[in-house]
């Protein structure tokens, strides 16, 4: 059963942003789900130039309502191609300057090749609205996906292992900062040990009391919504972070 106290601290009565790790491989695609975490902050990790940007929704607006994706490309950036209103072909550099500069609540990419046609565009779309189901990159012969809402819910799609660990890296800083109340510099994270956990479900802060020598986090099986919603879950290990040699290990030897 979970550690009530851990549910009341990182999420349902405290005040701290629940922070949430789930990593997983489908058909050698590795899939992440992070929380929180905004596109902003990863979008220089991506590999590749060109994406396709689609259901974006934004709080721009004019005084006849929400302002399409083009206009709001048109008055803080801009594209390569408009196959409508609402979907974008956009360069790297041209989607960090519409994050620069507008607030978003969804948010899709893919990764994309300059000459994609309508109809690949319409069959991203449709596949992209299935991504429960099975890695969309696995269908469109892409190379990444993003899937973002109120821009901290994010998951991710990568056939690039490096990508993975530094984005899981990224996070577990996170969730250090969101436990021990202050930033930890020079971290150097065993992600080889950590990836072997797969399913690796959700990270829960345990001991909080940042004077101790190591900071651990339950490792347990089942989602984040699980989590959030109170399911009984079981323990699978502990993820034990050193404040003296900055490394992370997980305690798993029933997983080896």
């Amino acid at each position: 059963m979970i550690d009530s106290s851990a549910i009341n601290t990182n999420s349902l009565n405290g005040n701290l942003f629940p922070v949430a790790i789930e990593y997983s491989q489908k058909q050698g695609v590795y899939c992440l789900y992070l929380t929180p975490i905004s596109v902003g902050e990863i979008i220089d990790f991506l590999p590749g130039d060109i994406f396709l940007v689609f259901n974006v929704d934004s709080n721009e607006f004019d005084g006849s309502g929400s302002i399409s994706l083009v206009d709001v490309c048109k008055n803080y950036s801009s594209f390569l191609k408009a196959f409508d209103n609402e979907t974008l072909l956009m360069k790297k550099g041209q989607i960090i300057g519409f994050l620069n500069n507008v607030d978003h609540y969804n948010f899709h990419l893919i990764s994309a090749k300059e000459d994609i046609d309508m109809d690949s565009v319409i069959q991203v779309i449709d596949i992209s609205d299935k991504w429960n189901d099975a890695p969309i990159i696995d269908k469109t012969n892409s190379e990444i996906f993003i899937s973002s809402h109120d821009d901290c819910y994010l998951y991710l799609e990568t056939r690039d292992k490096k990508l993975a660990e530094q984005l899981i890296s990224l996070q577990l800083k996170t969730l250090i900062k969101t436990v021990s109340m202050k930033a930890m510099s020079d971290l150097t994270d065993n992600m080889e040990e950590l990836m072997r956990i797969d399913p690796l479900s959700i990270v829960i802060p345990r001991d909080l009391d940042e004077d101790n020598e190591h900071i651990s986090w339950q490792i347990l099986a089942g989602s984040f919504k699980n989590f959030v919603y109170g399911e009984e879950m079981s323990e699978l290990g502990n993820l034990i972070y050193s404040k003296e040699t900055g490394y992370i290990r997980a305690v798993t030897p029933s997983l080896h």
